[in-house]
């Protein structure tokens, strides 16, 4: 139908970064970028017809990450990344509606990780004890920047303890994930109908054995 017809998405991307590395196993990256879309292809769900349209976006960005062994057997890994991201239109639920300046979908402006891992060597194999986790910054989850698609910031844990053999031919892990049990969307489709939106939320704490 050609109503639904949309064009092709083009991306002009500039990136600069830079790695480096250190006494002590610490290893340094930083990366900056600039995205440039032309005609964006946005997705949306106007008069309950999903559809892609196309709009301009740009996208200003940086990652840095951070490796270190700050003593024999300890790992610690670190990141963080920053988003500033602009669509021009999107078409909103209702014909003849939408926003304007709107963010990109699952894009926080803020995104930080971090992981340490213990090794313990033993006679029998390596006893590795790690905890790492990650924050997201408020965001949506929706082009079209719904109130009920937007996601305050939060913060999601895990640990595990693993023993691995010698020549690594097997490994026994037991974890736990997301043990400060956080409760966050991860998907969300606003129907446009007042109390009809279909959402899905991450899985809460589990327990487990691999």
């Amino acid at each position: 139908i050609e109503n639904f017809r949309h064009e092709d998405e083009v991306l002009h991307a500039y990136e600069l970064g830079v790695k480096s590395s250190f006494g002590q196993g610490i290893r340094l990256n930083a990366t900056g970028f600039y995205y440039d879309y032309k005609d964006y292809q946005a997705f949306a769900l106007t008069g309950l017809q999903p559809q892609v349209t196309n709009s301009d976006a740009t996208v200003w960005g940086g990652e840095v990450e951070l490796f270190a062994r700050p003593m024999r057997n300890l790992d610690v890994a670190v990141g963080a990344a920053f988003l500033d991201s602009e669509v021009d239109f999107v078409p909103a639920v209702f014909p003849g509606t939408g926003t304007t300046d709107a963010e990109l979908p699952q894009a926080p402006s803020v995104s930080l990780n971090a992981l340490a891992r213990y090794a313990v060597p033993l006679s029998f194999g390596e006893l590795a004890f790690q905890v790492d986790g990650r924050y997201s910054g408020d965001h949506f989850l929706e082009g079209t920047n719904s109130e009920v698609s937007f996601q305050d910031d939060y913060a999601v844990a895990n640990a595990s303890i693993s023993l691995t053999s010698p020549d690594e031919a097997w490994q026994g892990t037991v974890w736990v994930k997301n043990f400060t049990n956080t409760k966050y969307l991860v998907y969300n489709l606003d129907l446009g109908l007042i109390g009809f939106t279909e959402q899905m939320y991450a899985p809460p704490r589990q327990f487990g054995a691999t």
